[in-house]
């Protein structure tokens, strides 16, 4: 399958793409605030616009939905009882919100290349964190611990392993997807990074991310095999799955067999921890958060919870309501939603990214569910995850369907804007070839 498009499709060209494979590349390093990932893109995503980056006219729903999310956010912030930590994050919420907006403009422009640039970027990111957090867990470099340690548990070069550990998931996902039509020393090779990076997520010690990337996995091989109609994909579906779950439970039966691992293995697999139970724990918090949700239909003010409670409820659609009120709450609950069913459909398109495709649906999925027992709403690969659904999704569900009734699955284009004699446009050669 070939996707042409117009050189005039995406202004910026190479430097264009090096800037957006680099903020996706250190995006990993996020121990200060604002991270150079922040930076990079604060400079990067303007700039896109100055150069003619356009949004597509099918954008609207989402835009309306992501506007009010964040406009619901500014109301709350009335009635904060401390304005100045309500601004900050306000502006973070519409700072994330922004750049899903900006990453679904360039996917939209050039679907399969942009998102060949995202994922190699987001892949290096996704190695050097799963690196760090190993070699910090096990000590291997000297006082390692005391300036990037957090407990026991590996976290990289995040604040947090319940983040750090999610964030390895897509890239994983990914790694997966390629493998499908990936020749044997290729997908051997894929088949390493990504048991490197899930040794990196386990060392993380979130039963979250455990569950995530679990759930991502088998949801990915549920729809690939529902949708591809390719012998060869099928088999190759079933080969890669059994051999990930094999290698997966040896690594697992590996690392457990060091005492330092499996004695905290067993503490954080327990269903319950110390601080889920209690007048002050997870649960009376999520009892707390309900209460104001249904008391007050404006919310209390955006980064007030923390301030008034000394526990978060660990759940994103209840913290949100309860401090950004019902405008925020309803707004991001229909974003969530229509992102999942505008995802679900796609999954069915026949086009060149489709394995991929599915791979960051189910990872987007994943992040959804472990939304019910944390705050997912700061991470920036949760909004990069919703653009990475629509863009390619706005681009060509149309003329995918077009090219299914005309039993033509194999070539989807974009007719008005692309001439039929336009070469293919390619990332740099100087990117790394991963995958």
């Amino acid at each position: 399958m070939v996707v042409s498009c117009s050189p005039k499709d995406f202004p910026l060209g190479t430097l264009g793409y090096v800037t957006l494979w680099t903020t996706l590349a250190i995006s990993s390093i996020v121990l200060i605030e604002p991270a150079p990932c922040d930076i990079l893109a604060v400079g990067l995503l303007p700039f896109l616009f100055v150069f003619g980056l356009r949004v597509p006219a099918n954008l609207t729903l989402p835009f309306l939905l992501i506007a009010t999310y964040v406009a619901g956010y500014g109301i709350s912030g009335f009635f904060a009882a401390n304005f100045a930590a309500a601004v900050p994050h306000l502006m973070v919420t519409a700072y994330l919100s922004f750049t899903f907006l900006v990453f679904t403009c360039i996917l939209y422009h050039r679907p399969m290349q942009s998102l060949q640039v995202i994922m190699t970027g987001y892949l290096i990111g996704a190695v050097f964190a799963a690196l760090v957090g190993i070699v910090t867990y096990f000590g291997w470099v000297p006082h390692s611990t005391d300036y990037l340690g957090f407990g026991t548990r590996a976290k990289g070069l995040f604040k947090d392993p319940n983040v750090y550990g999610p964030y390895l998931i897509p890239p994983a996902m990914y790694l997966i997807a390629t493998m499908i039509d990936a020749k044997l020393g290729r997908a051997i090779f894929n088949m390493g990074l990504f048991l490197f990076l899930s040794l990196g997520l386990f060392l993380s010690f979130s039963r979250g991310a455990w569950g995530s990337l679990a759930l991502a996995f088998f949801v990915f091989l549920a729809l690939a095999l529902f949708t591809t109609r390719s012998k060869f994909q099928m088999s190759r579906l079933v080969l890669v799955g059994v051999a990930t779950v094999v290698l997966g439970v040896l690594l697992v039966a590996w690392a457990l067999s060091m005492n330092k691992v499996g004695a905290l293995f067993e503490v954080r697999a327990s269903l319950l921890q110390n601080y889920d139970t209690g007048a002050q724990g997870r649960f009376a918090m999520q009892k707390a958060a309900f209460g104001l949700a249904m008391h007050d239909p404006f919310g209390i003010g955006p980064g007030q919870w923390e301030r008034l409670f000394p526990e978060d409820p660990h759940n994103v659609y209840l913290k949100m309501i309860a401090t950004g009120g019902w405008i925020t709450g309803l707004s991001y609950y229909a974003m969530v939603l229509v992102t999942l069913w505008r995802g679900f459909r796609f999954c069915f398109t026949p086009w060149r990214g489709q394995m991929i495709y599915i791979a960051l649906f189910a990872s987007y999925l994943a992040v959804v569910a472990e939304g019910v027992i944390i705050d997912t709403d700061h991470w920036r690969h949760f909004y990069l995850l919703m653009a990475l659904i629509w863009g390619p999704a706005l681009a060509l569900e149309p003329r995918g369907q077009t090219a299914a009734r005309t039993n033509r699955p194999g070539l989807i284009s974009r007719p008005e804007t692309q001439p039929a004699d336009t070469p293919e446009v390619r990332p740099p050669a100087d990117l790394p070839a991963l995958v």
